[in-house]
């Protein structure tokens, strides 16, 4: 049965809190009832704050004007915004364009964002229909992997590469180096000409605790080959393998593997008890390499993406140097926030 709505609207940070509070607990549906409570809660707070932090939450009413369905977008580094997909409080029978989502959409850019993401469990879930029917596209299936850390692997590694720390006043050749790492990947091709890399590094920078500190050019012969960026979690005793990637001259000779190795020697030396990644499950490559290394899968998502900038004509040459990273968020307790876990995912090519 489907609700009477009146004209989509987006709350502003200055609604009713009892309206904040049923909109946001309505589109966070999906959560398990404790972790939805707690991510409501902590928007809010922070809305009280800083009035930006509310994102946009387009809601629609019913004849009695309470609140009958709710889409969220949250506001991110790097002009992303995370997408929460419209969840109505009683089953809708709409078909086509779902009005909150489009509503959603159309703010998006005017808050500064570009570009709009946002993980489900699957292809074939209601919400994916959703997504795609709001002009999201499918980019690819994220396999979840762990890996314990051996605490006594704190040695550096032998083997060909060294690793050298990323210096901010650098920043510009970084990016230059992450994007001549794009060209011929496996992983998430179709993000290619989407965003470019140094927007990208600023999402990086905002996962987890530490920052650019743990990001480091991998070096063979005094030539940069490619790149390691980590990022620490210490609230949840694990590191991020947020991205690795090597120049195609150097793939197919066992570089990634001690890319690999260092991710793990970092992650006993910060003392933490595991580390965590994800990867396009079409790179078979990569996950193999992850496998001989001790990783696990243990959950996978679907990622959907839209470029909020607006369709490209069709004869217009993509930049293949242009790229954007895949989700950022936990698929466990907090499918696609990063305020509901801050632990985010990677992509990585071998």
């Amino acid at each position: 049965m489907s609700s009477p709505l009146i004209q989509p609207e987006i709350l502003t940070p200055a609604a009713p809190d009892v309206e904040l509070h049923a909109a946001l607990m309505l589109a966070l549906r999906m959560l398990p009832p404790p972790t939805a409570e707690a991510l409501r809660w902590s928007v809010i707070a922070e809305t009280r704050r800083t009035p930006a932090a509310l994102g946009v939450l387009a809601v629609a009413r019913n004849e009695q004007r309470g609140i009958a369905a709710a889409a969220w977008g949250q506001l991110g580094s790097g002009n992303v915004a995370q997408v929460w997909p419209t969840q109505w409080l009683v089953e809708s029978e709409l078909s086509g364009c779902d009005p909150l989502m489009s509503a959603l959409l159309a703010e998006l850019p005017k808050r500064g964002m570009t570009f709009a993401q946002t993980l489900l469990p699957d292809v074939a879930c209601r919400d994916a229909q959703t997504v795609l029917g709001a002009g999201f596209t499918h980019a690819a299936d994220l396999t979840y992997l762990g890996a314990d850390v051996d605490p006594r692997a704190k040695k550096h590694p032998e083997g060909s590469v060294r690793f050298v720390p990323y210096e901010a006043d650098d920043r510009t050749s970084f990016a230059a180096l992450v994007e001549g790492t794009y060209e011929g990947t496996l992983d998430c091709p179709a993000l290619n000409g989407l965003r470019p890399a140094l927007e990208v590094l600023d999402e990086y920078a905002e996962i987890g605790a530490s920052g650019t500190s743990l990001w480091q050019r991998a070096v063979e012969n005094d030539v940069a080959v490619g790149c390691l960026l980590l990022a620490d979690h210490p609230s949840q005793n694990q590191v991020e393998l947020v991205y690795m990637a090597l120049l195609p001259h150097a793939r197919g000779r066992g570089l990634g593997a001690e890319l690999v190795r260092e991710s793990l020697r970092i992650a006993a030396v910060l003392g933490r008890k595991r580390i965590v990644l994800a990867v396009d499950a079409a790179n078979t490559p990569a996950a193999a390499q992850y496998e001989v290394a001790g990783f696990r899968e243990w959950e996978r998502r679907s990622a959907f993406v839209q470029d909020l900038r607006g369709p490209r004509a069709d004869d217009e040459p993509r930049d293949n140097s242009r790229r954007s990273k895949p989700l950022q968020n936990a698929p466990d307790s907090a499918p696609h926030a990063r305020r509901g876990k801050p632990t985010s995912f990677p992509r990585a090519e071998s």
